[in-house]
């Protein structure tokens, strides 16, 4: 959709082109035209906007210098994990910032803690290959601003609320439809690189998962009630994860605590956080600073957790996180 906007823009040669234009030519609401150029103009698109005119590129704009990643897309029909390839591939030189790496399917998906992901053909799997200019532990709550930014592209395609679960995963209409596992390479004060990857159940049927994840699991074909195009997909989730890497860069986790705490699935809920074989529950009081979440037990002592597996109310299961994630 970014892609369209910009050649319609592109088109209009310095003209306006109203908000309400763009969605009829587009197929969606305009508020979702509104969110897309929020996030082109994040990317650094020079975007104008003006009341009852609505959206324009400059005069003079000429060839836009900040493309929606760049980087190269290495495809492979299959792969063990996409993460591993990824890694693979920088430590030989032959990818770099910007690049992505994207299997038809995984023989060995991994979530969080090694946990497996199953990752056949009509799912997304890839992996996006980053370098950021920043200290090591500026980077922790990158996962959750990763699982914000895959969450608000996935709402365009389907009819039903898309949101997030501490720490890493994405929900259609409750369900897990997606996750990232995030891996860095770093030394004291430099990161070497850091690589997100993210899978995606777009055309998926819940007979291709074991069958104890049926009920726990979704896909975006299932809950839109058709068939997707993957490309298309890929292209809005790149767009929204660059929108996104772009202002965490620049402004850091600040702006997308409110962006997770407006879609998190069991904020203000009662919880249970499972961690090895210990269990803490409590009230979601939200996450921090630093992306930790805040539980309130029922002794009122307020705790701060870095790790573990939630479990709300909605008969998500902790046992299956082994599609929760991806890489």
């Amino acid at each position: 959709m970014r892609e369209r906007i910009l050649t319609r823009l592109q088109r209009a040669a310095g003209e306006y082109v109203s908000g309400e234009e763009l969605a009829a030519e587009l197929g969606v609401s305009r508020t979702a035209v509104w969110k897309r150029v929020a996030e082109l103009k994040a990317a650094g698109y020079p975007i104008e906007s003006c009341t009852r005119l609505g959206y324009r590129l400059p005069p003079g704009a000429g060839a836009l210098d900040a493309p929606l990643f760049a980087g190269r897309c290495i495809r492979v029909e299959e792969t063990d994990s996409t993460n591993r390839l990824a890694r693979e591939l920088w430590e030989a030189g032959a990818i770099g910032h910007g690049d992505v790496v994207v299997a038809v399917r995984q023989t060995q998906g991994r979530g969080r803690r090694g946990r497996r992901w199953e990752s056949p053909p009509g799912g997304l799997w890839f992996s996006l290959l980053l370098r950021p200019s920043l200290a090591p532990a500026q980077v922790a709550p990158f996962s959750l601003v990763c699982a914000v930014a895959v969450a608000e592209a996935l709402q365009c395609f389907v009819p039903v609320p898309v949101q997030v679960k501490w720490p890493n995963d994405v929900l259609v209409g409750g369900r897990k439809a997606a996750g990232v596992l995030l891996e860095m390479q770093a030394e004291f004060d430099r990161i070497e690189y850091v690589i997100a990857g993210i899978g995606i159940n777009v055309n998926l049927d819940r007979e291709v998962f074991p069958a104890p994840l049926r009920g726990l699991v979704t896909s975006l074909q299932a809950e839109a009630g058709a068939p997707l195009p993957l490309e298309t997909v890929l292209q809005e989730v790149l767009g929204g994860l660059q929108a996104c890497y772009g202002e965490f860069v620049a402004s850091g986790w600040p702006p997308f605590r409110r962006r997770f705490h407006r879609l998190c699935a069991h904020r203000g809920r009662l919880i249970r956080v499972c961690q090895g074989g210990s269990r803490l529950e409590g009230i979601d009081e939200g996450v921090d600073a630093d992306g930790c979440l805040r539980l309130r037990l029922d002794d009122g002592r307020l705790v701060r957790v870095a790790a573990g597996d939630v479990v709300f109310d909605s008969g998500l299961d902790a046992g299956g996180d082994e599609c929760t994630s991806s890489g």
